[in-house]
């Protein structure tokens, strides 16, 4: 390590850093070739390893607090800040979702919404983690749309008995923590049954 005295960092410990390197090194190459490897050498590998994390757990807190490490430095070598740095909010979702809607049991109607997919349409996938779904549907003879937020990917809306052979209009769009909307899916009729 070329910055090893520049840092004042302590041999004992890089050369310590080195060796259990070294060792969980040759186990993994040992255990990677499907001929050679066995019950011990798995076993090797797996302790090998275990030495090595319980090496680094304690070593990263003495880079983090070595001051003559710069938080640039820190950061590259892929640790984590000393600096707080501020978390950016989830910008507004960028695409619409696909949205499939099935006439339910009873009075229902099952929407299915999904992230864009190339070419296969019976796995639903959610865009990205922390946004969530609105569904917004409109019943035959209303002007008004109504709104149902989940985090589900499968969303049942219930009717009433007078709604049942309406037709229902649906349209589905991601929304983020703070309530944006992003573009509308297009839309969905189906019968209540």
């Amino acid at each position: 390590m070329e910055n090893a005295t520049g840092w004042g960092l302590d041999t004992r410990q890089l050369t310590e850093f080195s060796s259990l390197y070294n060792t969980a090194n040759a186990a993994y190459e040992a255990n990677a070739t499907i001929e050679e490897k066995n019950h011990k050498t798995v076993v090797a590998k797996n302790e090998a390893f275990k030495f090595l994390r319980e090496f680094l757990r304690m070593f990263i807190f003495t880079l983090i607090a070595n001051r003559k490490i710069t938080n640039g430095q820190l950061v590259a070598m892929g640790l984590r800040s000393r600096e707080y740095t501020r978390r950016e909010p989830l910008p507004r979702p960028p695409k619409a979702p696909f949205l499939e809607a099935f006439t339910g049991r009873r009075y229902t109607i099952d929407a299915y919404v999904s992230a864009e997919q190339l070419g296969n349409t019976a796995i639903y996938v959610r865009e990205r983690r922390g946004y969530t779904v609105v569904i917004k549907y409109k019943v035959e003879g209303e002007d008004e749309w109504r709104e149902i937020h989940s985090s589900r990917l499968h969303v049942r809306v219930d009717f009433a008995a007078d709604e049942v052979k309406k037709h229902v209009t649906l349209t589905a769009a991601w929304s983020n923590p703070r309530f944006e909307y992003g573009p509308w899916s297009k839309e969905v009729t189906v019968l209540v049954n």
